[in-house]
């Protein structure tokens, strides 16, 4: 079907900004929950920055699984909406749920059963285990909340509405803060305490958010999205078989990175808590600088998905070309802010010097790579998944990750014993290799297709 519609440079910076910027400060105010963790637990010391940080771990991995999951059931609920078939976008909601909530209680049995033996995965330093094996029991109660949570966020990013999950999330982290504040430190009456204060004041700020996203769906006035639980359920097991041929390469692909990335974590970890606590702060930090990118990106995936759910394919294509240009040219400034702000950055945490010196040369180093990996985020996530190649997607990941950077990072790490941002610059490279294939995949244009045309 050839589109009534034209490329517009304004119509496309307005629709894109008013996708992007709410989205990515969601994710900028959901990633500083854990940043409020870092920098408030940094008084405790390295033990305790480390500690958080590799309870966080288990839910970064958590975290990935059920994104990857929500990610490829968005992409029919993108084009979904793309037709205004607002029965199915419920659905797509509903099978979200009861596959979030089946993760989220493995891992929640997991990590409240056998703490210690996840946390000495990554390192085998008794008192981190002992302090982490504390937060992660307490902290994974959060995980069903979350599940839930992320459903309905990105249910409510598919059909274009942004602006609430923002507000939700902004108060969830002013609840964080306030409760770090009175637990951690021991304020208005408590006892201070520590790592438990801070995964108690985790755990109580998801329950609210939650909770909130949740009366926010039941209210009927002026709200789509607004459903009875009847309407969640109107899918059968063959509608899910259908939907998962997708949405699983997402998932797989998820794993597969993110348990890449956990395992480059107990490489990092063979170098000593001081390492694994400089890895944190560092990839905190660095999270705060691509918060924009992972709005942009899914905004891309948004737009892509609405236009070919109506079968707009050269407008498609012709975003994407758009998108792919603001990345990279928004990807070498912010590597160069990065760069350029390291050192006052690292002025906000308290930790030994040997520990500072190493955030900032891993900071350079991330900063050097932001351009690459934010260009191949974009083009896995904002464009070859919106038609739903997934599969190439899942098998480029498991190459990259388990093919070079994994072994890469052990090998830097046992065999030659290199400082931390070296071992870290030789494992990101896999952004770089990556982003040849992905390039060429995309010229191909096999990306480009309706995939809820007939279905349901």
């Amino acid at each position: 079907m050839q589109s009534s519609l034209y490329y517009d440079k304004k119509t496309f910076y307005s629709v894109m900004l008013a996708l992007a910027i709410p989205i990515a400060l969601q994710n900028l105010i959901s990633l500083s929950l854990n940043m409020i963790d870092t920098v408030m637990i940094g008084s405790y010391g390295e033990t305790a920055v480390a500690a958080v940080g590799i309870g966080n771990r288990v839910y970064f991995f958590f975290a990935i699984i059920i994104f990857g999951i929500y990610s490829g059931m968005s992409v029919f609920t993108a084009q979904y909406w793309g037709n205004k078939d607002l029965k199915n976008v419920k659905n797509m909601l509903g099978m979200e749920l009861v596959l979030g909530a089946g993760v989220a209680f493995v891992f929640l049995v997991a990590a409240s059963t056998f703490p210690g033996k996840l946390i000495s995965f990554f390192i085998k330093d008794t008192a981190v285990i002992e302090l982490g094996s504390r937060y992660l029991r307490i902290v994974a109660y959060s995980y069903f909340f979350t599940a839930v949570s992320f459903a309905v966020s990105f249910t409510m990013r598919s059909v274009g509405n942004v602006k609430m999950p923002l507000l939700i999330n902004a108060n969830c982290v002013l609840i964080n803060t306030l409760l770090n504040y009175i637990w951690i430190f021991g304020h208005l009456g408590f006892e201070p305490m520590g790592v438990e204060g801070a995964a108690r004041a985790t755990l109580v700020a998801r329950v609210v958010e939650c909770i909130c996203f949740l009366l926010y769906l039941t209210k009927r006035k002026n709200n789509i999205l607004a459903f009875q639980a009847k309407d969640l359920f109107c899918w059968t097991k063959k509608m899910l078989r259908q939907k998962l041929k997708v949405a699983l390469p997402v998932m797989m692909n998820e794993m597969i990175w993110s348990l890449g990335m956990t395992i480059t974590y107990v490489a990092y970890g063979l170098l000593g808590a001081s390492a694994v606590a400089a890895v944190q702060v560092s990839m905190t930090v660095l999270g705060v600088f691509e918060a924009a990118f992972f709005g942009i990106g899914n905004a891309c995936a948004v737009m892509l998905g609405n236009e070919m759910g109506r079968e707009n394919y050269a407008l498609t294509e012709k975003y994407a070309q758009k998108y792919i240009m603001v990345m990279l040219i928004f990807g070498i400034v912010m590597g160069s802010l990065l760069i350029l702000l390291r050192k006052p950055v690292v002025g906000f945490f308290d930790l030994e010097v040997a520990t500072i010196q190493s955030i900032y040369n891993i900071l350079f180093v991330l900063g050097a790579y932001i351009p690459l990996s934010m260009l191949s985020y974009l083009l896995l996530i904002g464009i070859l998944r919106a038609g739903g190649d997934t599969k190439f997607c899942m098998v480029l990941e498991l190459i990259t990750i388990w093919g070079y950077a994994v072994p890469v990072a052990f090998f830097a790490a046992a065999v030659l014993r290199l400082p931390i941002h070296w071992v870290m610059a030789l494992t990101f490279a896999e952004h770089g290799i990556k982003l040849i294939f992905l390039i060429s995949r995309y010229k191909t244009k096999k990306w480009i297709k309706n995939l809820v045309k007939g279905t349901f």
